[in-house]
């Protein structure tokens, strides 16, 4: 027991660091709402009402259990506990330290306008983040150093502020914990862990981004489950790694390439105008991340280049008339 206290104390400060937050959750049972969770007291034997919205001011994570900690309104005290899969949560707002509204969009799932595929230079990324184990690799003939690897695919709303990336956090988990480690597992199958295991080089290493990206931005959707997920976003991420882009790429490690190439690199693979859907990160010169613009839409069907078609343009070059293709050994 003193490990599990310890095990839901580390959480929260980690979570409290961060923001406080609130939202709105509907019951979806009638279930009962305990003063003690652990203890299951309930003064005045009160349950929720099926169909009825209540405001959350906590919730708990911890494997793969929720709860969340309800304002009662009549309950003698009002704050009760109920079990996460008694209800559905319908809104998040982050509050900043005076306790004002950050942002008010709800966390609703499937509200999407765009999707964006994200890609790291892994080389370029680990410049700034050498204590993460996965930076720890200085092999020249690996898949990192020679192939864009796997950031995330993000469903976006435009309205929720999208450079931010407030969209977010539309499952019962609400807010980002201290460390990534620190979500729930996923349920993946061997071959999408093997997959994710070269293409997502965190996930090899263990230090959970493929956690971090499924319950901030994979919950925000409902077409697949988390294995057809990675298994889609990996078979994007694929397209772009067997093109003339990653040829480009690979022809300059260490070397500079004039931006214009790159943007005629992707045009020649995915069709043309289609860098009009590209948004180029740099750091210190160095090509960090690429976003791609996707439909609201994801059909697999008919690959990258037919869902780039159907995508809005959201050009931005971040990175100049010429950026560095960073190499691992540097």
């Amino acid at each position: 027991m003193i490990r599990v206290l310890l095990t839901v104390l580390i959480f929260y400060l980690g979570i409290l660091t961060a923001s406080a937050a609130t939202g709105t959750v509907i019951a979806t049972n009638n279930c009962e709402a305990y003063q003690s969770f652990r203890k299951k007291s309930n003064p005045g034997h009160i349950m929720l009402n099926k169909g009825q919205v209540y405001r959350y001011r906590e919730v708990s994570i911890r494997s793969n259990r929720s709860k969340y900690r309800l304002v009662v309104a009549g309950a003698q005290p009002e704050l009760r506990w109920v079990d996460g899969r008694c209800v559905k949560a319908l809104a998040v707002q982050q509050e900043n330290n005076s306790g004002q509204r950050a942002n008010g969009c709800t966390a609703l799932p499937d509200q999407a306008d765009s999707n964006v595929l994200a890609l790291s230079w892994q080389s370029a990324f680990c410049e700034s983040k050498r204590d993460k184990a996965e930076c720890q690799v200085r092999d020249p003939s690996s898949f990192q150093a020679n192939n864009f690897t796997l950031h995330g695919l993000w469903p976006n709303r435009d309205n929720c502020n999208r450079k931010t990336g407030y969209y977010g956090y539309c499952g019962t988990l609400k807010m980002k914990p201290k460390q990534f480690c620190d979500y729930p597992k996923l349920a993946l199958s061997d071959k999408i862990r093997a997959q994710l295991n070269i293409n997502m080089p965190s996930a090899a290493h263990g230090t959970c981004l493929q956690r971090h990206e499924w319950y901030k931005h994979g919950t925000c959707q409902t077409q697949m489950n988390v294995n057809q997920y990675y298994n889609f976003a990996i078979s994007l991420q694929n397209e772009v790694n067997h093109s003339a882009v990653i040829k480009l790429m690979r022809t300059h490690i260490g070397k500079r390439i004039v931006t214009a190439d790159f943007f005629n690199a992707f045009d020649s693979a995915f069709g043309e105008g289609a860098h009009q859907k590209l948004q180029l990160k740099c750091r210190g010169g160095n090509l960090v991340d690429v976003y791609i613009n996707l439909p609201k839409d994801l059909d697999p069907k008919p690959g990258l280049k037919g869902l780039l078609n159907r995508a809005a343009n959201h050009f931005k070059n971040g990175c100049g008339a010429r950026f560095t293709v960073d190499a691992i050994n540097d």
